[in-house]
């Protein structure tokens, strides 16, 4: 990275790209270099999301990290608009340097290079040159109309796979100085579809799988100093994680758009997914069930609907904050999470009808015999409405107390029946149908420590 000032553009990522020669060496050796500081287990020292999954692979970072600093990576952090919160997100920094970034920006008015930190001793080179890839400038000079953006295309295949490449189309634009749209879309090959309650079986049904497009990020925000407000998919935290949080933030406060579609993994999928269930042999029998192809791209369904919020109130000697969101959506969830209320008492047990239940390949004829799909996430399983609340008073950077209070409420889309959430899988809902689902957490309050 050169330490020349950030090229005048109206919002421009800090940093120039790296040498040939310099971008070519193994990122994992950066662990060896300098332990990690902050929410990370390393020294992460990246530029794009390749370097992340390689960081991954070799076992330096975790899955959970390498998914927040991806999302991290795409959403970016405004070097002269964070707040303490966002800016520890970034890698290697400690609250001291975060600090130390904001006291900096509080005397100089603006931050318009961000070598400058380095000058003044806030940061080292190192630290400047491995959170560059994370942070940009939006200039404060912008002409109101100067619109930027980008769009990227991503592909996978793998030589035993005929079947048409994964693909991920996305893109991002920034106008009008606080108005940012995305959008992304996703061709799968290898997810069911459309699953139901099959009355003849007393099981579930999916069509088979077979490429598909997805549209599962979409978003219009407006954000400025004092104001955000978003609708579309987005992330949502609060209160130290105690309450509310999908952020996978170390300490989030607030709304955060979400366009984030993840690598695909680096390693290969099982082509075939199927048992013999009601025929007399497996469908994968053979070389089928030894074909291993490109996995389909992922993503994580957040929330969809609206969120609003207002960011800072002067109030007194120190400031209020206060946000409400509301969100409706179609939720997937993986088979073996379900359970059959109407056979199973007790999930916990150990008797079969607790098991998951069933998942055959839906055919023309519904009574000729089929297969049953495995290891399936299941598309649109039932809808989950989630509303709540954020009030905050800060007395300063360092210290707050706060109230969060949220419901949500499920109902089953599976088309005359009713599932249920196995113990162990993670929900927001109390995993009851109805009227019933709808759970209040009561309101929590907490503060931070003064050492912070």
């Amino acid at each position: 990275m050169s330490l020349r000032p950030a090229p005048a553009h109206p919002a421009a990522p800090v940093g120039a790209a790296r040498s040939p020669r310099a971008r070519a060496r193994p990122v994992r050796r950066t662990r060896a270099r300098r332990r990690g500081r902050g929410p990370y287990e390393t020294f992460v020292d990246v530029d794009d999301e390749d370097d992340l999954l390689e960081l991954n692979t070799a076992g330096d970072i975790s899955g959970e990290t390498f998914d927040t600093l991806v999302e991290l990576l795409r959403r970016g952090v405004n070097l002269n608009s964070a707040s303490r919160e966002e800016l520890f997100t970034l890698p290697n920094l400690t609250y001291k340097q975060v600090d130390g970034i904001i006291r900096y920006r509080q005397e100089a008015g603006f931050i318009y290079d961000p070598a400058a930190l380095v000058l003044a001793g806030v940061l080292d080179r190192d630290q400047l040159e491995a959170i560059a890839a994370f942070i940009y400038i939006v200039e404060p000079n912008r002409r109101y109309s100067a619109t930027s953006g980008k769009v990227r295309l991503r592909t996978a295949w793998s030589p035993p796979d005929r079947r048409l490449p994964a693909m991920v189309l996305d893109g991002q634009v920034q106008t009008l100085r606080h108005l940012r749209l995305g959008v992304a879309g996703v061709l799968t090959r290898s997810r069911v579809d459309d699953v139901r309650y099959d009355p003849n079986r007393d099981a579930l049904s999916a069509e088979q799988p077979r490429p598909r497009g997805y549209l599962p990020k979409v978003y219009v925000q407006w954000e400025d100093d004092n104001y955000n407000v978003l609708l579309g998919t987005y992330r949502i935290g609060f209160g130290q994680r105690l309450t509310f949080d999908n952020t996978r933030n170390y300490t989030p406060n607030g709304i955060y758009r979400d366009n984030t579609i993840y690598p695909r993994p680096v390693r290969l999928t099982r082509l075939c997914k199927e048992s013999a269930g009601e025929l007399p042999d497996s469908p994968c029998d053979g070389e089928i069930g030894d074909t291993y192809v490109t996995p389909d791209f992922r993503w994580q369904e957040t929330l969809q609907g609206i969120a609003a919020g207002i960011k800072k109130l002067k109030l007194g000697s120190g400031w209020m904050q206060a946000y409400a969101w509301t969100s409706v959506q179609a939720r997937s969830i993986y088979q073996y999470k379900l359970y059959d209320p109407d056979k199973c008492d007790d999930p916990r047990s150990d008797d079969p009808r607790c098991d998951a239940p069933a998942i055959y390949k839906r055919q023309p004829d519904p009574f000729a015999p089929t297969s049953e799909f495995g290891y399936q996430t299941l598309p649109r399983m039932f809808r989950e409405v989630t509303s709540g609340g954020n009030v905050s008073y800060f007395f300063n950077r360092r210290s707050w107390v706060g109230a969060t209070g949220y419901g949500t409420a499920i109902k089953w889309l599976t088309g005359g029946k009713d599932y249920d959430f196995q113990e162990w899988a993670r929900t927001r809902s109390a995993a009851r149908s109805g009227p019933s689902a709808s759970t209040a957490r009561g309101a929590t309050a907490g503060a931070t420590s003064a050492s912070r």
